[in-house]
């Protein structure tokens, strides 16, 4: 297969594994809410590339994994896509960006409501973990992604800080924080080519409640 040919057939193999992951109807997993499942797939369903999980799975291939250590890659795969799904029904509660489309779709809090939106949010991110827990080396993954979910988190704290401060606006496309140089220049990099406004934060100037 020619390389567009293995990115639309791993992108296939993902769709089957998210569609396979995803409680479906009034499932005991999700709470046997239909209405809250619906919630939990559009989140996750609504468009969106899949990168990282392609990304996963190509780099496991390209490890030389076995079929085994191949089904824990797809495995992680499904995590992450749910892990990131997670953080953009967060990312577009009224507190935090309050944004009402994404992906040219309304998005879970203005199509469900905010509390659905949060708890489907909440349980994306749980999902992630279910997700990881059954692989053969599930432990340092675990704790891979348990610190993810934390970075995650700060980072939302930061953004709120510094709209709170007046330092960016919310929902600002490409954020850097600075003060790793390298990582900055590769931000830049993206937002030039992206032609997106880029918004260097003062840490200095933020001050985090309990930080």
């Amino acid at each position: 297969m020619n390389l567009r040919e293995t990115l639309d057939a791993t992108r296939q193999t993902i769709e089957d594994a998210l569609e396979r992951a995803l409680p479906k109807g009034a499932s005991a997993s999700a709470l046997g809410n239909a209405a809250f499942n619906e919630a939990v797939r559009h989140a996750v369903k609504a468009g969106g590339k899949r990168v990282r999980p392609t990304l996963t799975l190509l780099c496991a291939r390209a490890c030389g994994a076995n079929e085994a250590q191949m089904a824990d890659a797809l495995r992680a795969a499904v995590a992450i896509e749910f892990l990131h799904s997670y953080t953009l029904v967060h990312d577009d509660l009224p507190a935090m960006d309050n944004d009402t489309e994404r992906r040219g779709a309304p998005t879970v809090w203005a199509k469900y409501g905010e509390g659905t939106a949060i708890l489907a949010g909440d349980f994306l991110q749980a999902l992630a973990f279910q997700q990881i827990a059954p692989c053969r080396n599930a432990a340092p993954m675990l704790r891979a992604f348990a610190i993810a979910a934390t970075q995650v988190i700060r980072g939302q704290v930061a953004d709120i800080a510094a709209a709170k401060a007046g330092i960016i606006k919310p929902g600002s496309p490409v954020v850097s924080y600075g003060g790793v140089p390298e990582a900055d220049a590769v931000i830049a990099r993206v937002a030039k080519e992206q032609n997106a406004p880029l918004t260097v934060v003062d840490l200095s100037r933020l001050k985090v409640e309990g930080g």
